[in-house]
Formats: C-alpha cells, sequence, structure tokens
C-alpha cells in the first residue's frame, strides 16, 4: 500500500489511517471481563469533535465510536454527525446494544455505517452471568432494530474458558438465523480480565471444525479490523488472537481514550494526552506535528506477554 500525503507513517512503514475514539467510560453492564470498575474521566461532546478534527486531516478515515457503552453519552448521535460532516469516510460503532433499539434510526440519520454488536451469549441465566446481572432481551431486540433499519451489523464474543462451548453454540446459532458475522475474541490480560482465563485461538477452531465441520476458506475482510475470517456451516466467523496470533505488523490503528489521552497501542504504556496540549495552549499545528512523531515512534508490538495492565480497562481503552 502506497501512503498518501497527508498519512500518518511509522516507522516500520505501516499506514496509520483508523481511529478507535472511547466516547465515555460509562457502562450500564458489568461484565466479568470488562469491569469498567475504576474511571478516568470523559470529554463533553465539543471537546471529543475538536480532538478528532485535528486527528483526521492527518490521514485518518475510519472511526470507531467506543466505549465504555457509547450510548451512554450524551449526543451520541451529534458526535456522529460531527465526525460525518468532518468527512470520515467509515463510521461504525461497537456497543452492547442495550440501548441501541431507541437510538439506531438517529444513528443511522446521522451518519453510522454499522454496529459490532457485543453479544457473549444469548440465553438468560449464561447472558446474566457473563454481563454482571443483565437479561439479554434489551440487547437481541437492539440489534434487531438494527438489521431492521439497515445498518451493516457483526457480534463480538469473548470467550471464556469456563463457558465457551455453550458461548460458541449460541452466539453461532442467532448468526446463522440473521445471516450476519461473528468474531470470537481471545482475551486479553487487561484489568478485571487478569484474573479470568481464555480460549487460545487454535483451541477454538478445533472445535469450531468439530461442531460445525471443516471451514471454507472467506475471501470477505468485514471491515479494517484484525480478524481473520473463515466460514463454518455457512456463518462468516472472524477470529481475533491477540496473544496466540499476534496481528500487531498489520497495525492501522490509534486510540483515543475517554479523557483525551492518545495510545498507539491497546496494550503498550506510550501515550499523548491530546487534551492537555490543548489547555497549555499549543496550536493544533504543533500538536498535529507532535502526533506525527508520536505515530512514528509506534511500538512494533504490544506488550501482553511482558506485563499486566490493571489501571486501565477495556472501557476507558476503547477495546
Amino acid at each position: 500500500m502506497v501512503a498518501m500525503k497527508h498519512s500518518m507513517v511509522d516507522r516500520t512503514g505501516r499506514i496509520i489511517d483508523y481511529l478507535r475514539v472511547s466516547v465515555t467510560d460509562a457502562c450500564n453492564y458489568r461484565c466479568t471481563y470488562c469491569g469498567p470498575g475504576k474511571t478516568h474521566g470523559s470529554r463533553s461532546l465539543e471537546q471529543m469533535l475538536h480532538l478528532c478534527s485535528i486527528l483526521q486531516p492527518l490521514g485518518i478515515d475510519t472511526i470507531r465510536i467506543t466505549g465504555g457503552e457509547p450510548l451512554m453519552f450524551p449526543s451520541i448521535a451529534a458526535f456522529v454527525t460531527g465526525l460525518s460532516e468532518m468527512g470520515i469516510q467509515k463510521l461504525t460503532m461497537t456497543t452492547n446494544a442495550s440501548h441501541l433499539a431507541s437510538h439506531a434510526g438517529a444513528l443511522k440519520k446521522a451518519g453510522l455505517h454499522g454496529i459490532n454488536a457485543s453479544l457473549d451469549a444469548t440465553d438468560s441465566s449464561l447472558f446474566s452471568t457473563l454481563s454482571g446481572g443483565f437479561p439479554p432481551g434489551p440487547t437481541l431486540d437492539g440489534i434487531q432494530k438494527a438489521l431492521d433499519i439497515g445498518l451493516a451489523v457483526k457480534l463480538n464474543c469473548v470467550l471464556l474458558r469456563e463457558h465457551y462451548h455453550q458461548q460458541v453454540e449460541q452466539v453461532m446459532e442467532f448468526a446463522a438465523f440473521h445471516a450476519i458475522p461473528v468474531r470470537f475474541i481471545e482475551l486479553m490480560p487487561i484489568g478485571a480480565q487478569t484474573s479470568l482465563q481464555g480460549v487460545p485461538t487454535a483451541e477454538l477452531l478445533a472445535f469450531l471444525t468439530e461442531e460445525y465441520g471443516i471451514a471454507q476458506t472467506s475471501y470477505l475482510s468485514h471491515g479494517k479490523g484484525p480478524a481473520e475470517y473463515m466460514n463454518f456451516a455457512g456463518v462468516e466467523v472472524g477470529v481475533i488472537g491477540a496473544l496466540s496470533r499476534c496481528f500487531c505488523s498489520g497495525c492501522n490503528r490509534l486510540r483515543l481514550t475517554s479523557n483525551g489521552v492518545l495510545r498507539s497501542c491497546l496494550y503498550h504504556s506510550d501515550n499523548l494526552d491530546v487534551y492537555a496540549l490543548l489547555e497549555q495552549g499549543k496550536t493544533e499545528e504543533e500538536i498535529q506535528q507532535m502526533i506525527r512523531q508520536f505515530v512514528y515512534e509506534k511500538p512494533l508490538r504490544h506488550d501482553f506477554t511482558r506485563q499486566r495492565i490493571q489501571d486501565y480497562t477495556l472501557a476507558s481503552l476503547g477495546g
């Protein structure tokens, strides 16, 4: 790939054009692997749009809005509108979908192209166990509403060793019925997750093969993310093995936390507090130059295998 004139490129040649924005680290669920636990604050609608407007001219053409639960962010549709008017080409959101039924129409009208809905189970008992005591109804209703109005939908499922056979069977059945892709995600040791046990991708694939037959090669990418897709029994299945199948060599993203800190990696200690730079009176041009340098020094790979990060959660980092 040839870098665009204004693209950010790191020292290994990776083109950075994808930004994940955590608009809030608040969440109405208490999923066992996420928290959200300790919070780090969040910025206003205007502040978050300002931060994104500094990054967009540097080559950012894709933004995924995350949380916490982004639908808890005030004026979330206005935020999507602002990003769309900024010229962002692809706007998507990761959500637990529990409030999506009442927001989906406004979000699509604002310019949202699709959602990744977090769905770790469909059975009431297991869903409640994994979500911290909540029923699946609102999430399932939200997903259905998104499908009804024509938003693109993918499912995200984080697998836990104690429950993963049930999780896979339930989510695969749901994905097959609705003809939508599902991504099974390896547990990453962040915050609350450090005390839990996940499932390596190789073990997951063996189970999928045993249950659904040998996978067919998939030629679909379903976006700019790191998932490797294959087709099991008619379902497009993506696997994300951050630990066992490190995909860092193809990383194209930055993360903006809910309090305005730029991070080059989900699991690395480097950061650039863009909001603080604005408060210090730095010009946008000065900040953009600092961002370019920050990106240039982006680490080659994550530090999952060398340390455990417990002061931040997935909610504040944006997953």
